[in-house]
């Protein structure tokens, strides 16, 4: 299976590696409840599930096949270099989105910190319905949690 997401390179030309645990926290999630960190869990009701928002951080977008939402602070003022490192990488043209990734995403996959890099979390987000099956079984066999929106 092919794993696109795992040709994300640095802007230093390290490449991906898989970091020991997922980083709810450092989007402010909260894995039990499914809500912003320290809220209480609900009770048969989805108003407190996670309020995705694809303009939370700068992106690099892929067509709008997917797109990365840089959302770790150890992406900071390298985002840019980091989106064109995987155009590169792809020999495929990407797009950096300062102002965040598309709406209309249909999935993302939330990703722990590249290894060796703290605070590099980021999100894939997919767009394109066809390759969602493909996208959750790559997503957690890389570590991350995939949600359907």
């Amino acid at each position: 299976m092919y794993m696109y997401w795992m040709v994300l390179f640095l802007p230093l030309g390290c490449t991906v590696g898989k970091a020991p645990a997922p980083a709810w926290g450092a989007a402010g999630i909260d894995t039990d409840t499914g809500g912003p960190t320290g809220a209480s869990p609900a009770e048969d009701d989805t108003s407190g599930m996670f309020d995705f928002d694809p303009s939370a951080a700068s992106g690099c977008d892929f067509q709008e096949i997917y797109c990365y939402l840089y959302i770790g602070s150890g992406w900071s003022g390298l985002e840019e270099s980091a989106c064109a490192a995987s155009a590169d990488s792809r020999g495929a043209e990407m797009t950096y989105l300062p102002e965040g990734c598309p709406e209309g995403a249909l999935a993302f996959c939330e990703l722990p910190a590249l290894e060796g890099y703290p605070g590099t979390e980021y999100l894939l987000i997919s767009y394109n319905g066809a390759i969602l099956s493909t996208s959750e079984a790559s997503c957690e066999a890389d570590g991350g949690s995939f949600t359907r929106l």
